[in-house]
């Protein structure tokens, strides 16, 4: 190793590396604004180049993929969106992280520092992805558990959801409230190494990030919405107050959680691999920590029951297609589209298939022989019922919308429905079928 510099310690190396890693990050910016200075004004004239991705690839073997990232990143992060330099609160960074960054939302780039690792910001890349996955639709036809419901704040259900995915911070924080929990207490349970991020998905609104850092600055606390890069800002003082209302008094901390999440507190399994934890906690992780076994059952009773509403709501889209023949394209269109807001079927309902003992509620009390008899009034009847759980559903979806932009389209659904089930209603009376149906529905 003769030749190479060598340094006191480990500290003093990695500072000088982080340095030059900086000015590389710089460098990067100012390679932006050149590349948009060939782009944007007449300084390739006479060069021969009829374009910058042209330039760059003869001149500096730069695809048309990076010459794009070094833009971006220009535009994102250099000082107004336009300069060679880098803005103050992104030096220190790096071009790895940089590039990450580019596919985040600026709430949660305002979060970060340096701290961060590259590791670290690939979680956060993960977990907007995953977030992007989910149809706005999709979100908002989830239920809700009446736990988080009952609570008033979104930060409110994160720190609920993280005390349930991670018992031991919740044993940590009950600990510390019997002696009467503090900002410094908090700080060292959520936040030991100064900064942290946990993600937790939340039921009807999506993946929220609680971004902590340590001390007592305005916004230290921030929860950072990623569907929309909203991003709310809290005080130390707040997270106390919010775990006070969660925190349930028992005599020991597993009592305690047990009389707060409804089972017994899972065994805390100990880290012996040495390694830094990450100051990225991913919300699709949180679901491994769970009690399993107490939930199994009950998943195993939600499937069946989403797969029965699914062959429900595939029947409404036939019923559209059959009884509807000639109607306007708008209007087969919303009918389908009150079928697909259930999980589509892997195998289509056959009307009639089914016997009578599957649908009780349904048919009116003591006309079960005549409909025995009768099967195509038992499909008419059947098809309207469909129908009319199309609709109360959609009632309820347009209700949960608000002003969501989606909310048109649960809307024009919606309208399908009810007049899918008019028509159905109509012909059955038109065929004399309809005797004792609305008093059958509630």
């Amino acid at each position: 190793m003769d030749g190479i510099t060598r340094w006191a310690d480990y500290p003093s190396y990695k500072k000088q590396l982080d340095t030059e890693l900086s000015r590389a990050a710089e460098g990067f910016v100012r390679i932006g604004y050149l590349l948009k200075a060939a782009r944007d004004t007449d300084i390739l004239e006479g060069s021969g180049y009829s374009s910058v991705t042209e330039f760059a690839q003869a001149e500096y073997g730069l695809d048309k993929t990076q010459v794009s990232r070094f833009i971006r990143i220009n535009d994102r992060f250099a000082e107004g969106g336009c300069s060679d330099k880098l803005e103050s609160r992104y030096q220190g960074f790096g071009y790895a992280k940089l590039t990450l960054m580019l596919q985040l939302p600026d709430a949660l780039n305002e979060a970060l520092s340096p701290a961060y690792s590259k590791a670290d910001i690939q979680a956060l890349k993960d977990e907007v992805d995953e977030e992007r996955a989910v149809t706005d639709i999709e979100r908002m036809l989830e239920n809700e558990p009446e736990a988080t419901a009952a609570l008033e704040t979104d930060l409110e259900k994160v720190l609920y959801q993280i005390g349930e995915h991670h018992p031991d911070i919740y044993r940590d924080i009950w600990a510390a409230w019997r002696q009467g929990l503090t900002e410094d207490d908090l700080q060292d349970i959520l936040a030991p190494d100064g900064q942290k991020m946990y993600s937790e998905a939340i039921p009807g609104t999506g993946r929220l990030m609680l971004a902590l850092t340590a001390g007592k600055d305005a916004g230290a606390v921030s929860l950072v919405n990623i569907r929309d890069g909203h991003r709310e800002k809290y005080s130390w003082e707040s997270l106390c107050r919010a775990f006070q209302k969660i925190l349930i008094p028992g005599n020991t901390a597993e009592e305690s959680w047990a009389a707060t999440y409804h089972r017994q507190m899972p065994v805390a399994e100990a880290d012996r691999t040495g390694r830094a934890k990450p100051k990225v906690v991913k919300a699709s992780e949180n679901t491994h920590r769970t009690n399993q076994a107490s939930q199994e059952a009950p998943q195993k009773t939600a499937d069946r029951e989403d797969c029965q509403d699914s062959q429900i709501m595939q029947e409404t889209a036939d019923t559209a297609a059959d009884t509807k023949g000639t109607s306007t394209a708008a209007g087969v269109q919303g009918s389908r589209m009150a079928a697909g807001v259930q999980t589509s079927l892997e195998e289509d309902v056959i009307p009639g298939q089914m016997g009578l003992e599957n649908y009780d509620g349904i048919v009116p009390e003591g006309q079960h022989g005549a409909l025995q008899e009768d099967p195509q009034r038992m499909d008419w009847l059947l098809r309207w019922r469909t129908a009319m759980e199309s609709y109360k559903v959609l009632q309820s979806a347009m209700r949960q919308a608000g002003e969501h932009p989606v909310w048109h389209d649960i809307k024009t659904a919606y309208l399908a429905a009810d007049q899918l089930a008019g028509d159905i209603h109509a012909a059955m009376e038109a065929r004399e079928t309809a005797g004792g149906i609305d008093g059958s529905y509630e």
